[in-house]
């Protein structure tokens, strides 16, 4: 059986956006720690019991300068907004799937939104 493309104006693969942009909704925080962890030389770590926490542990960590202190606290801020839109967004294409909307449109929508959210 040949591999083939779905057809975007037919079949309607919106659905599986959701986990594409949750993923791309937690990616940041993974960065963050990762980028954390190796300029603290592995004796930095969040906790994971306390998360919102973390923003003051690092303004309170004098080994890291001011630039690195943004760029963590700018990865924190992108996964705290990503994570507010998911709901939304996946409540908004189950609705237009179950509504019946045409594939077109559901895709269109999807595959748009989700380039917005990458830019």
């Amino acid at each position: 059986m040949p591999f083939s493309l779905p057809d975007l104006s037919k079949d309607n693969i919106s659905m599986y956006t959701i986990p594409v942009i949750w993923l791309g909704s937690v990616l940041p925080r993974f960065w963050a720690g990762s980028y954390y962890s190796s300029k603290t030389q592995g004796k930095g770590m969040m906790d994971v019991r306390a998360p919102r926490t973390w923003h003051a542990q690092i303004d309170a960590d004098s080994r890291l300068d001011a630039r690195t202190k943004g760029r963590l606290q700018r990865a924190e801020a992108a996964v705290a907004n990503n994570i507010e839109q998911v709901g939304p967004y996946a409540a908004a294409i189950v609705a237009g799937t179950v509504a019946g909307l045409s594939p077109t449109m559901l895709n269109g929508t999807a595959f748009g939104f989700l380039a917005i959210r990458i830019v």
